[in-house]
């Protein structure tokens, strides 16, 4: 199942091996320790596959990158578009204006990781490169405020 999040550092061989949530605790395990094996992943599966050594295989993995922009946000001449990004001559790739009349960047924002989570199949592990707090907060916390049709149809798509 797809999962959008900052990041999950693993510790293979440090001062204490597991699984972090930030850079600094993952560093105090690490820093000064010869031999220290560690790397950041996206999904919480892999850096356990990491750690205990099973499953990972990063060649196997889709990763996509998506952006909203919005000229003007929230302002009534706003113009907002999209972008989907696989890898270089893929079709699945996207730029394209937001649909409808009051736009605004995270609406944009959604909408872009909506697009990228519609044109895959669930059969393969995906990770969604993203610079929106809007669209990480949505998915792990989901707790929205606005945009509640957007928030609903992207969760749905994870849940897939």
């Amino acid at each position: 199942m797809p999962k959008l999040t900052i990041g999950y550092y693993a510790v293979r061989i440090g001062c204490k091996s597991g699984i972090y949530m930030n850079w600094e605790e993952c560093k105090e395990q690490i820093h000064q320790y010869p031999g220290a094996l560690y790397k950041k992943f996206y999904t919480k599966q892999q850096a356990e596959d990491y750690i205990n050594e099973e499953n990972y295989d990063e060649a196997n993995i889709l990763k996509v990158w998506t952006d909203g922009y919005c000229e003007n946000n929230s302002k009534k001449n706003a113009l907002a578009s999209i972008g989907v990004f696989f890898n270089d001559d893929d079709p699945r790739n996207l730029l394209e204006r937001l649909p409808g009349i009051y736009q605004t960047d995270n609406q944009a924002e959604l909408y872009a990781a909506i697009c990228a989570l519609e044109k895959v199949n669930n059969e393969q592990d995906l990770i969604v490169f993203t610079d929106s707090i809007c669209v990480i907060n949505c998915c792990n916390v989901r707790n929205p405020k606005k945009n509640f049709d957007l928030v609903n149809r992207l969760n749905d798509l994870l849940k897939e």
